[in-house]
């Protein structure tokens, strides 16, 4: 998951409204799978699952698991906050011909009137081409749009989390089955249950 949204979240050109997006589906994910493994549900882990099938005399523990992607979600809620703060602001920069004029800013109002009823702005608007949309608005009729939208845009520079992703990668490496951590911590377990060892088995450092 978090290699998908890191690969997502690279790259030139990307605007904060798509980044937004990829952050909301990522939380949305991760609350489910949060919610699922609590419950011992690995069915969106299928190497876990398949590990666990394989060796059901050894359960997973699944209360690091938790552990880990709690951690991961706090600070998913922390890194992103601004984002949701500004959520109404990514949107009208998204689609300003949806916003609701009665919500906007009062400085956006006037000119959202001009826009969402500009017949010509309306053909020629494609949610591909926000940049070039924006660039083209006239500076005396919509001054507040464009340069507030222009902030929306930079915005990103400011809020990207893409060194704090990666950071929370490693907090959830335990997840993955295949590594050499989680695979010690089973031999060890299994070990511990064949030799009816009454020491405790060790666990993760």
């Amino acid at each position: 998951m978090l290699n998908s949204l890191n690969l997502q979240l690279q790259g030139q050109g990307k605007l904060i409204c798509d980044m937004y997006s990829h952050i909301k589906a990522f939380e949305v994910k991760l609350a489910l799978l949060l919610e699922q493994v609590k419950k011992h549900n690995f069915i969106h882990l299928p190497a876990t699952q398949n590990l666990s099938a394989e060796n059901p005399a050894v359960p997973f523990p699944a209360e690091k698991c938790v552990e880990a992607l709690e951690m991961l979600k706090a600070e998913f809620g922390v890194r992103f906050r601004q984002l949701h703060v500004n959520a109404k602001e990514i949107r009208l920069f998204q689609n300003p011909f949806v916003a609701d004029i009665d919500e906007a800013q009062p400085s956006y109002q006037f000119e959202l009137s001009e826009l969402q009823n500009c017949d010509v702005l309306k053909d020629v608007f494609k949610p591909n081409s926000l940049i070039d949309f924006y660039a083209a608005l006239q500076n005396d009729t919509y001054p507040n749009i464009k340069t507030r939208n222009e902030d929306v845009h930079t915005f990103w520079q400011h809020v990207n989390g893409m060194d704090t992703v990666r950071v929370a990668m490693s907090v959830v490496k335990f997840v993955n089955p295949r590594t050499l951590r989680h695979q010690r911590w089973l031999r060890e377990q299994a070990e511990a249950q064949t030799t009816g060892s009454e020491e405790p088995a060790k666990d993760n450092p």
